[in-house]
């Protein structure tokens, strides 16, 4: 092992706020820095800064903090600016949980392991990144080819043409894209999901709701 080093924001317990496991108890390894600024980013505090950490003393938290967690989330920030250590970490990670998710804006190429399930967060013009910044068709092609689902944050219905528009030409079955509402409080939540959800029944995607955001945890 090489052991490189990550820069890492913070490693906790939760649940699973979004997604197919949403609910899950999950370590979450939360990763520093990102390429892009979206408008309703809801962790501001890992654009930047982080402290460096070597890969095997980052295993050996996620280990002991691990107990009835079944699942380990990778976030951030961007996890994908720091590939080369990411691989490494996953490589030595594999096994010990059941599960293993990485979410990411997929702008960046991913790592081409199996074993691994992205939940890939597309950004359209309600995050006030450029088109040709956020969306990169090739790079969403081949999370097509992995285990990878795509999640929207909703908050018009006009919304749903572009999400169309990009997922469409890539052949994607609609049951892999979720639907999110926008929100960043409770109550912010509590007034969007049930149009989010009506939409999702309306156009046949899937709905996830924000579970960290309703019960206030992290």
């Amino acid at each position: 092992m090489k052991n490189r080093k990550l820069k890492v924001h913070s490693i906790f317990v939760s649940l699973q706020g979004e997604g197919p496991l949403t609910g899950t108890p999950s370590v979450f390894l939360r990763l520093s820095g990102c390429n892009l600024r979206c408008s309703f980013c809801d962790t501001p505090e890992a654009l930047n800064g982080g402290s460096e950490m070597p890969v095997d003393e980052i295993v050996e938290i996620l280990s002991y903090k691990k107990e009835n967690a079944s699942n380990l989330v990778i976030t951030g920030g961007e996890p994908l600016l720091q590939i080369a250590p990411l691989e490494e970490l996953l490589n030595a990670i594999e096994g010990i949980f059941p599960t293993v998710e990485i979410e990411t804006n997929g702008t960046l190429f991913p790592p081409d392991i199996s074993w691994i399930n992205f939940n890939v967060s597309p950004k359209t013009s309600n995050s006030g990144i450029p088109r040709e910044r956020a969306i990169k068709p090739e790079i969403l092609r081949k999370f097509a080819d992995l285990k990878s689902i795509f999640k929207f944050v909703v908050e018009k219905e006009e919304d749903i043409k572009e999400i169309k528009e990009i997922m469409d030409p890539l052949g994607i079955d609609q049951q892999r894209i979720y639907l999110m509402p926008m929100a960043s409080t409770p109550e912010e939540l509590r007034n969007s999901a049930p149009f989010v959800a009506s939409l999702a029944i309306k156009y046949g995607f899937r709905y996830s709701d924000r579970l960290h955001i309703r019960l206030s945890i992290p």
